[in-house]
């Protein structure tokens, strides 16, 4: 299925705590998502996520998994803002898609710093969100940048927006 290559998108991350700091355990990256290598930041593990694609399109899926385990730190970035592009003429054609869904065990924390999301006019986009609280979600962010509590993370949201004129409805 060439095809679905860089439209469906996968991306795992797995973080674990040995000797006292936080390793990436665990990456899966399909295109245009990639992993680099993971630093230290103090007990922390800091890795800049990159979707190295132009953007997202109608009918595009990127999903994101993210755990993190008992007693692991993890700071998680983008590399740049998302683009999502018009959907075309038909008012009918398929959203662009972003899963994301976040894991964190107890004694764990998680900071997700994502650059904002950048709509073209026509563009449609369904953002997902799914987060297992067991621990306190702490510095969490979600696209665009906006600070949300914990509570706001605790379950299924989904948030579509239509920006074919130009502005989100």
């Amino acid at each position: 299925m060439p095809a679905v290559i860089g439209r469906e998108a996968r991306l795992e991350l797995v973080f674990e705590a040995r000797r006292g700091r936080t390793i990436l355990a665990h990456s899966y990256a399909e295109p245009p998502f990639r992993v680099g290598r993971a630093f230290e930041l103090g007990d922390a593990a800091y890795l800049i996520v990159v979707c190295s694609g132009p953007g997202i399109f109608a009918g595009d899926s990127l999903r994101q998994s993210i755990r993190v385990a008992r007693g692991a730190r993890a700071v998680l970035t983008s590399q740049s803002a998302l683009q999502v592009h018009p959907s075309g003429a038909s008012s009918a054609a398929a959203p662009a898609v972003v899963h994301h869904a976040y894991a964190v065990e107890e004694d764990a924390e998680l900071h997700c710093h994502w650059d904002p999301v950048i709509p073209f006019a026509g563009a449609r986009l369904e953002q997902r969100l799914r987060a297992e609280k067991t621990a306190d979600m702490i510095g969490t962010k979600r696209w665009p940048r906006h600070p949300c509590s914990p509570e706001d993370l605790v379950g299924a949201t989904e948030t579509a927006r239509d920006y074919s004129n130009g502005s989100p409805t």
